[in-house]
């Protein structure tokens, strides 16, 4: 029987990268990197049956990180249909899409996909087109200082490394700083927090971002406040000195430094 060669091939969150030999009942295995980086031998017949889709790891199991990262779509096609039994205006969005790892065979293939499944799996709408660039949303702070990025101004390189580690809230944001950790990282354990050891939420360079307790966090925050409390001080103290010196001299101060220059 001839083999089929899997090299370059998708099954799931698995792609196939070259055999890697075989078992000891004459199987053949493949050695397949999955999207969180991890590569591992699968025998072939499982990954073409559909029995295995992942690496096996705990993050890459997880139902919802593994439907959003599957799932292959066509922004480019859309459609608008009424629903059935339905008023006039309510309205049916469908888009062009498949999942490859769905255990239903026609879903498996290209077909028209309600907007309310891929809701369900945690992908959001994208617009098409030039209405798209328009749309895209920048890094913004929250109340607390931190940047937060939006999965639609992202990479999808980011977005599908930021999936497979949980770092998206429901509305579709990433916190900066801890996707840049958990890059720098390889991930973020449990109990610890990102920490910026100068103090400054929207710093995200790599040398600012350490790994620590929340205890060790608050610290940092406070002494960084302290900091700034001591330079506002500072400050409002010459600036009195100085308009005390402004008074005396009858402004003669400000003529002698501008003379001067």
């Amino acid at each position: 029987m001839q083999l089929i060669d899997l090299t370059g091939q998708s099954f799931g969150l698995l792609t196939v990268l070259a055999e890697s030999g075989r078992t000891r009942n004459g199987k053949v295995t493949w050695l397949c990197r999955c999207v969180c980086g991890k590569e591992k031998p699968i025998r072939g017949g499982e990954l073409t049956v559909g029995n295995i889709t992942t690496c096996g790891s705990n993050q890459c199991k997880t139902t919802r990180a593994r439907q959003r990262v599957a799932w292959e779509i066509d922004w480019t096609k859309r459609r608008t249909q009424p629903r059935d039994n339905s008023p006039k205006h309510s309205l049916r969005v469908s888009v062009w899409a498949r999942n490859p790892i769905s255990k239903t065979s026609s879903a498996r293939e290209w077909h028209w996909t309600d907007v309310s499944t891929l809701k369900n799996a945690g992908i959001l709408w994208q617009l098409s087109g030039k209405r798209s660039r328009t749309h895209e949303r920048k890094p913004s702070l929250t109340k607390q200082g931190y940047v937060r990025l939006h999965r639609n101004g992202m990479t999808a390189d980011d977005v599908a490394f930021a999936d497979i580690n949980h770092l998206f809230s429901k509305d579709g944001y990433c916190l900066e700083h801890r996707l840049k950790a958990c890059r720098i990282y390889g991930g973020l354990p449990s109990h610890t927090v990102v920490r910026h050891w100068n103090g400054v939420k929207s710093d995200n360079s790599d040398d600012n971002l350490l790994l620590g307790t929340n205890t060790e966090n608050i610290a940092d925050h406070n002494r960084a406040r302290l900091l700034a409390m001591y330079w506002h001080s500072r400050f409002r103290l010459l600036a009195r000195k100085y308009e005390a010196l402004k008074k005396r001299t009858g402004g003669q101060l400000l003529l002698d430094v501008g003379d001067a220059a």
